[in-house]
């Protein structure tokens, strides 16, 4: 785990090109838990959420985008407008990938926090589109069931 430290190093420092160099010999798995499992509470603990902005400028991906949905939507969600930044995010994944259930199942996260920025009708939509490809996809049955609509 000593490539974990020195790749915390670098974003730390905002050394981003190293710590990109660094990050590619993970494999995503590795890459995904390295940037969740960071604890976020230090003084520069947007660094790692613009390390990935920085990343998607270089090479946009449906993953970096998901991951930094991820990262705003729960390692930063106390921060104001959190949220909505992991839910474009997660729209950019989508449009990146359609094909992928796991973006649209997470998309739907959105409906359920407080703040429901994922609308209704999209959530709906969604969910309906997910159960037809995955009838067993309980984030996509629960919302259907909350208005009360068959699947």
């Amino acid at each position: 785990m000593e490539n974990y430290l020195e790749l915390k190093e670098n974003i730390v420092e905002g050394n981003f090109n190293i710590a990109r160099r660094l990050a590619k010999t993970l494999s995503k798995e590795e890459f995904g838990n390295f940037m969740m499992g960071q604890p976020y509470d230090v003084e520069s603990e947007v660094v790692f959420y613009f390390f990935l902005v920085d990343w998607l400028f270089e090479e946009e991906s449906a993953e970096l985008q998901e991951l930094a949905s991820a990262v705003m939507s729960f390692g930063l969600n106390w921060m104001p407008g959190a949220y909505s930044l992991g839910l474009g995010h997660m729209r950019r994944a989508m449009e990146l990938d359609s094909d992928n259930l796991n973006y649209k199942q997470g998309i739907l996260i959105f409906h359920d926090i407080p703040d429901r920025l994922l609308p209704k009708q999209e959530a709906i939509e969604i969910s309906k589109e997910i159960l037809s490809k995955d009838p067993s996809c309980a984030a996509a049955q629960n919302i259907l069931q909350k208005y009360d609509i068959d699947f």
